[in-house]
């Protein structure tokens, strides 16, 4: 008699945020579905903008530039959900083009 054994694949979790909020205008944080924090100081998040415009100008400097922001610039006036895959930040500045993939923030993670 052959026995078999089955064996149950388990999907890796997708990582979802459950919660996402500002800390003392410094950083921005985020609550993973399997329980990780992320830790992303803005200026670092402004840094990687992600919106064409920011890509384009990064790719124009040298690789020892080092970008300076105004204050304005790294204070962000609202944070807007794009679907259930993105977060749209909306910086004090105007800024609001760039949209980051939940993907993109979680490999962004600094704690």
């Amino acid at each position: 008699m052959r026995k078999h054994l089955n064996f149950l694949r388990e999907t890796p979790l997708k990582a979802e945020p459950v919660k996402i909020r500002l800390s003392g205008g410094k950083e921005l944080i985020i609550e993973w579905n399997d329980s990780q924090v992320s830790r992303i100081p803005l200026q670092e998040l402004r840094k990687k903008c992600p919106c064409a415009t920011c890509v384009a100008e990064k790719a124009g400097q040298s690789s020892k530039y080092i970008p300076l922001y105004m204050r304005d610039q790294i204070m962000v006036k609202e944070l807007k959900a794009v679907g259930s895959y993105a977060l749209n930040v909306i910086w004090q500045d105007g800024h609001s083009t760039g949209i980051y993939e939940y993907s993109n923030l979680r490999s962004m993670n600094l704690e």
